[in-house]
C-alpha cells in the first residue's frame, strides 16, 4: 500500500491452514488526498490607493480546512469551507503561507509568500524663482 494513490480500496487476507476451513476478511482503506493551496496578489501600491485583497487557493484537500499563514512574523489561522480563502485589504506586508490541515485530519507544510509594498510618497522640493534677462 505504501505510495498508492488516494482512493478507497479493499485489503483481504486470506489464511489457509491445512485440515482448517479457510479463514478470510476483508476490510476498506481509504487513503485521503494532501491538502495544498498557493498564495497569490503580491503588487505594490501608491500612498492612498485602497488596500488590495490577497487569494489563498486551496488545490486539494477536504473541506473545511484550517489555513494557517505568517503577517510579518505574527501567525493567523482562519477556518473556512470555501476557496479561495481572500484576505479582504490586506495591509502592507509579507504574507508567508505555512500549513493547511483538512476536514479529514491530514495536513501539510505549505511555502508560498505574498508581499502587498507600497510605493514611497514623492518628496518635491519647492523650487526657488528664477530671473534671467533677455539675451
Amino acid at each position: 500500500m505504501d505510495a498508492s494513490a488516494p482512493g478507497t480500496y479493499t485489503v483481504t487476507n486470506d489464511i489457509n491452514i491445512a485440515g482448517c476451513p479457510l479463514a478470510s476478511y476483508s476490510d476498506d482503506i481509504t487513503i485521503n488526498e494532501i491538502p495544498t493551496a498557493n498564495i497569490t496578489g503580491s503588487t505594490t501600491i501608491c500612498p492612498n490607493d485602497p488596500l488590495p485583497n490577497l487569494d489563498i487557493n486551496i488545490t486539494s484537500g477536504t473541506p473545511n480546512w484550517d489555513v494557517t499563514y505568517n503577517v510579518d512574523g505574527s501567525p493567523v489561522t482562519v477556518n473556512t469551507a470555501v476557496t479561495p480563502l481572500v484576505i479582504n485589504g490586506a495591509a502592507v506586508g509579507t504574507y508567508d503561507l505555512v500549513s493547511i490541515t483538512d476536514g479529514n485530519n491530514c495536513s501539510n507544510t505549505i511555502a508560498g509568500q505574498a508581499i502587498i509594498d507600497n510605493f514611497p510618497t514623492p518628496i518635491v522640493d519647492p523650487l526657488m524663482n528664477q530671473y534671467i534677462c533677455e539675451d
